[in-house]
């Protein structure tokens, strides 16, 4: 009985350790800051998605484009589903403020000014994850002369507020 208990108390141990290195690796390989009270398989998921190619209309790690990524994130992971077109995934959140965004909230950008074209995941410290047309999945930065000018708004999808 004691036996069982230390190997479950053992592995307790050892998978908070796990994830404790989850939050300092990808806290260091995004530079963001990371809490330690994100979804640690949410964090793992993100980073999968990187160099995934851009496919129009695509939502897998063969081919995406950035609605499709998030979509199918969300799905996969949590069982929610969200509107498919960048525009229409206003539809699904609460507009809040960037200065209160955390990992997981969706960025909106009027890429031609007039209507939202493009979305992308808050990773933290003002870089989000995105699907571009030219290379594909990868971080960027709201601080970047392109999307700081292209950003319209900050939501918080309202089904992982329930």
């Amino acid at each position: 009985m004691f036996q069982n208990f230390a190997i479950s108390a053992n592995r307790r141990t050892n998978d908070a350790r796990a994830t404790a290195g989850v939050y300092k690796k990808y806290s260091e390989k995004w530079n963001v800051q990371l809490t330690g009270s994100e979804d640690s398989k949410f964090i793992e998921e993100i980073d999968t998605w990187l160099g995934t190619p851009y496919v129009y209309g695509g939502e897998s790690k063969k081919g995406t484009d950035c609605s499709g990524m998030i979509q199918t994130m969300y799905k996969n992971l949590y069982g929610i589903s969200l509107n498919r077109s960048a525009n229409d995934m206003q539809k699904d959140v609460r507009f809040i403020d960037l200065n209160k965004a955390r990992l997981g909230d969706i960025l909106f950008f009027k890429i031609n000014f007039q209507t939202v074209g493009h979305v992308a995941l808050y990773l933290g410290n003002r870089r989000f994850i995105h699907a571009t047309v030219n290379k594909g999945v990868m971080i960027s930065c709201l601080d970047e002369d392109y999307y700081s000018k292209r950003y319209y708004k900050c939501g918080r999808i309202v089904a992982m507020e329930k």
